[in-house]
């Protein structure tokens, strides 16, 4: 089960890697976030390489929608892409 107070400080520290990554935090839950990049489809290649999976949408190339990461080492996979 998800603690929901300690998910919601989660989505909190995703959106200031978004921030810092140069995305904008454009909605979300407290299991995943939605922000737009400016290359969103080249981050979208490069999220794929790392084996970090997130949701593209057609209606708006430059929009993602990231999962919350599930323990440190998925943190600590976003973190290096995201720099």
């Amino acid at each position: 089960t998800y603690r929901l107070p300690a998910r919601a400080a989660d989505a909190g520290r995703l959106d200031r890697m978004i921030a810092r990554a140069g995305g904008t935090s454009v909605g979300g839950t407290v299991l995943f976030r939605t922000a737009d990049f400016p290359d969103a489809p080249g981050l979208f290649r490069r999220l794929g390489e790392a084996g970090i999976h997130v949701r593209r949408f057609t209606e708006a190339s430059a929009r993602l929608r990231f999962g919350l990461p599930a323990d440190k080492d998925a943190w600590c996979r976003l973190s290096r892409i995201l720099r």
